[in-house]
C-alpha cells in the first residue's frame, strides 16, 4: 500500500491508534444580555502513529530532514492518502512529544541524505473544519 504525505512517498508503515483522551470542541457565545456562554462537545479524535521498525519503513536522511521541514512549520495542514483509503488532511502533533522520530542506521559524520534510518515514527492527527 502507497502512503502519501502530501508528495512524500512513505515507506510501508505500520498504522497504529494513538492514545489519550480525545479533544474538545468550544464554542463561545455571549447572551442578550451580555454574559458568555460556553457550548462544548466531544470531537471524537482521529490521531495515528505511523510506525516503521528494524526491518520495515526504513527511508533515507534526506526524505526524513524533508519531514523535519515539514512538521516544523506551525499551523501546517498536509494531506495524508493511503492505498485505496479516502485522504484526510492532517497535522503533526506535536502534543505527543516529538512529532517526527527516527534513528540512523549508520553512525556517518557528516550524514550523507542517502544515509538510511529506521524505527521511523511520525505522529500525525485529522483536521476537521
Amino acid at each position: 500500500m502507497s502512503i502519501y504525505l502530501d508528495d512524500v512517498l512513505l515507506p510501508d508503515l505500520r498504522w497504529e491508534p494513538a492514545a489519550g483522551p480525545g479533544p474538545v470542541r468550544v464554542e463561545r457565545l455571549q447572551t442578550l444580555g451580555g454574559r458568555p456562554l460556553l457550548l462544548e462537545d466531544a470531537v471524537p479524535l482521529r490521531a495515528w502513529d505511523l510506525v516503521g521498525d528494524e526491518d520495515r519503513g526504513w527511508i533515507a536522511r534526506g526524505c526524513l530532514d524533508h519531514l523535519l521541514t515539514m512538521a516544523a512549520l506551525p499551523g501546517a495542514v498536509y494531506r495524508l492518502a493511503a492505498g485505496e483509503r479516502p485522504a484526510v488532511a492532517v497535522r503533526f502533533r506535536h502534543e505527543d512529544g516529538p512529532a517526527v522520530v527516527a534513528e540512523p542506521v549508520f553512525l556517518s559524520c557528516p550524514a550523507s541524505p542517502d544515509d538510511p534510518v529506521k524505527n521511523l515514527r511520525l505522529k500525525l492527527m485529522e483536521v476537521t473544519a
